[in-house]
């Protein structure tokens, strides 16, 4: 009985997945192969067992993404309160800073600062981190933080 052996490069042509997922695939064990010296070879039947699997899988179910309020006034005003209580220093910075928009493609929130001072204290490490936490339990996703003097 012979059965033809396909190279990873093929397997991922046939699936129509990259050659990165078919590695993923193969150390994951989720499709078999054959041990021939230092490569893998994949047969016919591991591909078949491979897509009856995946067929049978439910669909994964993604998250909706949480909608970002137009108002962004009572998000600055929660991370205001728990900077009051955790750190106090930054929140007084944060008396002259606003949040001003968040852009959901680049995962950004945009904040201005009305002095150069204010600016580099929110731009911080520790003050950063901070407020990136916090924007984090509000949006349930991490954002970067980008701080302008205005």
């Amino acid at each position: 009985m012979t059965q033809k052996l396909y190279a990873p490069e093929q397997v991922a042509e046939y699936l129509g997945v990259t050659l990165h997922k078919v590695a993923t695939l193969l150390r994951s064990k989720q499709l078999g192969c054959v041990h021939i010296g230092q490569t893998k070879r994949v047969t016919e039947v591991h591909i078949d067992e491979y897509l009856k699997l995946a067929a049978s899988r439910p669909p994964r179910k993604r998250r909706p993404r949480p909608q970002i309020p137009t108002d962004l006034s009572p998000v600055w005003k929660q991370l205001f309160d728990a900077a009051l209580r955790n750190q106090p220093l930054l929140a007084a910075f944060m008396t002259h800073a606003a949040l001003l928009r968040i852009d959901t493609q680049t995962r950004t929130a945009f904040i201005t600062a009305a002095t150069a001072e204010t600016a580099a204290v929110l731009m911080a490490e520790p003050n950063r981190y901070a407020l990136q936490r916090g924007l984090k339990t509000s949006f349930k996703r991490p954002l970067k933080i980008n701080v302008t003097c205005s």
